[in-house]
């Protein structure tokens, strides 16, 4: 059984604008991690992927939080609903590059 801190603690569906989606919300001891999933690198690190993390603070209770980006974007395949961590993983999704999606993830700190 997961520990709670790998479970995802959102209570709604994913949240969506036209490009970008929150995915997931979970707890690091005192802190949220808020992944935000996109179409490419520019857009999940982007202004926009950064504000739609940062308001996600609201719905946990953050009030006053600071935002940091955390890790780098990466390459995700939706057909088979997993990370692209490896060389032969990325170069098999290539092939199906409608399957790709990028994401991000966001660290909320609690403020003082």
């Amino acid at each position: 059984m997961p520990n709670e801190a790998d479970m995802n603690i959102m209570k709604v569906e994913p949240k969506t604008n036209d490009v970008l989606r929150v995915m997931s919300v979970t707890r690091d001891g005192d802190r949220l991690i808020v992944t935000i999933e996109g179409p490419d690198v520019e857009t999940v690190t982007g202004p926009e992927a950064r504000n739609m993390a940062y308001k996600e603070r609201l719905n946990h209770g953050y009030h006053n939080a600071g935002l940091e980006a955390f890790g780098g974007p990466y390459p995700f395949d939706k057909a088979n609903n997993k990370d692209l961590s490896t060389h032969e993983d990325i170069m098999d999704a290539s092939n199906r590059m409608k399957d790709l999606v990028y994401r991000c993830q966001y660290r909320l700190t609690p403020g003082i």
